[in-house]
């Protein structure tokens, strides 16, 4: 094994110190000159964002001024000679006034009070600032070259201001120049030369000497640079003197690899013998923790699950110790998991005695028998109450085949076995129900039926033997009797219908919906030619169903839609299918979902429920035939299969009937199962007592 420090010293390589001494020289000489020159463009633009601000607020001073005597119209001074009356003003009214001491006024406008304060006050502040037009009424406010170009630039595109760095006269000036819009106050003295209120009158022009700004901007600069190259030279001798430290240091450094050298052997027989020993210790070490980590999160996760759990769980040894009890157990039975480890036998005490004999004689059974057992029992709680137990258990084994004991589960089952108990009564209740429907239907179907066919005979009888001495209205009594037998008869035949939907209904069998309903259409066919109607139908699903209650409910609803159907248009009935997931519970169940769609009279929306209701009829017998009977029927078969069925429908809009049916049949409930067999076996392990 190559010892880690021999390694080191051979891979070591030359440091080429010299070289990263002149790299470090060139990098330090660039960053002070790109700083320098940073730091000089930024003083140059300080200079001249200082002059900027300086000359704009000259420049507002003097727009003030301007707005002001505009505002007011001008104003009147002292005519003197330095102030004589202007003659570019001759045309407004009162520019001379007297007053009532008999001194004379004149009136000064905002340029001329512009120019008069700037050519007597411009040396105060260096600044020199005037009102300029490409259309003057004096020649002297006539604009220079740049002021021109500028005026041009404002008409032409409209701009707000100017500011630039020029020369006047070859000394540098920062100018700045801002147009001047017609308003209200200027066509006093303006308006003669065709301005209008916002046209552009000519600007106001500034000018700031930069003179004394550069030269302290050059100063600036040049105490910069002083410093720059100081602070460079300074960093240059500490690089050159680092660098000699460095390679001094290089060599201590080489001495002390050539020493090292020297002991590698012995180093190396060192630490071969140590890396043996550790990897055996890592290794032990590493099981070790593993093994630990292993029943750790084991146990934990038992933990967990059990204390956690709602059941009643236990665990027990194979000579009959608790390992285990949760902390559910004093929930229901009213005794503590350390009760019940104090005292093996409480769990047989606390059995109910009409079960303690099946207990005692299961306990014969070996205690590593590996099935799986249940059973149900009664225990008598801490509280004297009554309480099923579902009882659950099964052997544990370890990975080596070792048996390790028993693990039980307990569940009460008071509320289940009270429901079971309800279910039964209903179920009873229910058989009594189907069979008098049963003796209800024979009765319709015959006791009701023989009065009614003598009356229809003798009413024949009447009809064919007297009909010539009966008078005419005898003969519509008799018409009305007949009638009324007929609509008798559908009643007895609607009921019966209505009641073999379970009374005599087949079991469910795997059913093609397309085949029945075009045997439907086959059955409706001389009605579908007569009425012109056009029916259509989309690829229809395959489910488990009573296939004559299928064809019934459909024959329910196309006959519907043929009868309600608009004088003014033929009918039209569309019949689609789609499949639908349905989430139920913890699981989900698939639907197929049917809808038969016309265009007939349609209902109010408000009577969908109305019309699967029994005997329940929206129009008179007069308008349309008809017992009210039918969707009471498809309601019902619906139901029968565990689905639904709805309406949905507006006067003169169509009608549309969705059904929603599962596809492999109605659940029964788990209840009603164990209410059916109440006699069925459960096979049965050792209950706590067992221990």
């Amino acid at each position: 094994m190559v010892d880690p420090i021999e390694q080191e010293i051979v891979i070591g390589k030359p440091v080429p110190v010299q070289r990263f001494t002149w790299i470090l020289v060139v990098a330090w000489t660039l960053l002070m000159a790109g700083l320098s020159f940073d730091e000089t463009r930024t003083i140059r633009q300080v200079t001249l964002e200082m002059a900027s601000g300086e000359i704009r607020a000259y420049f507002s001073k003097d727009r003030a001024l301007r707005i002001w005597g505009a505002s007011h119209g001008g104003v009147y001074v002292p005519v003197d000679s330095r102030t004589p009356p202007s003659p570019y003003l001759s045309h407004v009214p009162e520019r001379d006034v007297t007053t009532a001491s008999g001194r004379r006024l004149t009136l000064m406008n905002p340029a001329y009070m512009l120019r008069q304060i700037s050519e007597d006050f411009s040396s105060l502040y260096g600044v020199v600032a005037r009102i300029t037009s490409l259309h003057p009424l004096r020649p002297e406010n006539a604009p220079d070259g740049w002021e021109r170009k500028t005026l041009e630039e404002f008409e032409t595109h409209r701009r707000e201001e100017k500011l630039e760095l020029t020369e006047v006269g070859g000394v540098p000036h920062l100018r700045l120049m801002q147009p001047v819009f017609v308003a209200e106050d200027c066509l006093a003295c303006h308006a003669h030369q065709g301005y209008s209120i916002g046209d552009i009158r000519g600007g106001i022009s500034i000018g700031l000497p930069m003179t004394e700004p550069f030269r302290l901007q050059q100063k600036q600069i040049v105490s910069h640079l002083i410093r720059s190259g100081v602070i460079w030279l300074v960093g240059l001798l500490g690089i050159l003197a680092g660098g000699k430290i460095l390679r001094n240091r290089m060599e201590e450094r080489k001495e002390a690899e050539e020493a090292l050298r020297a002991s590698r052997n012995r180093l190396a027989q060192k630490t071969a013998e140590l890396a043996e020993v550790n990897s055996a210790l890592t290794q032990e070490v590493a099981e070790r923790k593993k093994a630990e980590a292993e029943i750790l999160v084991s146990e934990e996760k038992f933990r967990t699950v059990a204390d956690f759990t709602y059941d009643w769980e236990y665990w027990i040894d194979p000579v009959g110790e608790y390992i285990y009890v949760s902390p559910s157990v004093e929930r229901i039975t009213g005794y503590s998991p350390a009760e019940f480890r104090e005292r093996p036998n409480l769990g047989m005490e606390i059995i109910h005695p009409d079960h303690q004999p099946q207990m005692k004689n299961h306990l014969l059974r070996a205690m590593d028998d590996r099935r799986v057992c249940m059973m149900e029992f009664r225990i008598i709680s801490r509280a004297g109450k009554e309480r099923w137990i579902a009882h659950t258990c099964q052997p544990v084994f370890n990975a080596a085949g070792e048996f390790l004991g028993r693990r039980a589960s307990n569940r009460d089952i008071t509320g289940r076995k009270w429901t079971e108990k309800v279910l039964n009564k209903y179920a009873v209740e229910l058989a009594h129900s189907n069979r008098d429907l049963q003796d209800f239907a024979y009765m319709a179907s015959h006791d009701l039926r023989e009065p009614l066919v003598l009356i229809q005979a003798f009413s024949e009888r009447l009809r064919g033997r007297y009909a010539e001495v009966i008078p005419e209205r005898g003969l519509e009594y008799l018409k009305r009797i007949e009638t009324a037998t007929t609509r008798m008869q559908e009643l007895i035949s609607g009921m019966l219908t209505y009641s073999r939907v379970t009374t005599k209904a087949r079991p469910f069998e795997d059913v093609d919906l397309q085949k029945v309903v075009l045997g439907v259409l086959s059955d409706l066919e001389l009605r579908i030619k007569e009425s012109g109607a056009e029916v259509q139908v989309e690829e229809l699903c395959r489910l488990k169903a009573d296939p004559l209650q299928m064809r019934q409910l459909f024959q329910n609803l196309i006959a519907n839609a043929l009868k309600y159907c608009r004088p003014d248009l033929p009918p039209r009935v569309r019949i689609s299918c789609e499949r639908l997931l349905v989430a139920e519970g913890d699981g989900s169940t698939e639907f197929c979902r049917l809808v038969v769609a016309d265009n007939g009279i349609g209902f109010e929306l408000e009577d969908a429920e109305q019309i699967f209701g029994l005997f329940q009829r929206l129009h008179s017998r007069g308008q349309y035939e008809g017992t009210g009977i039918g969707l009471a029927v498809c309601k019902r078969i619906v139901e029968r299969h565990g689905g639904s069925i709805s309406a949905e429908s507006a006067p003169g809009a169509g009608s549309k009937f969705i059904v929603s049916l599962p596809l492999d049949g109605p659940v029964l409930d788990e209840a009603l199962e164990q209410a059916s067999e109440p006699g069925r076996q459960r096979s049965c392990c050792p209950p706590p007592a067992a221990v």
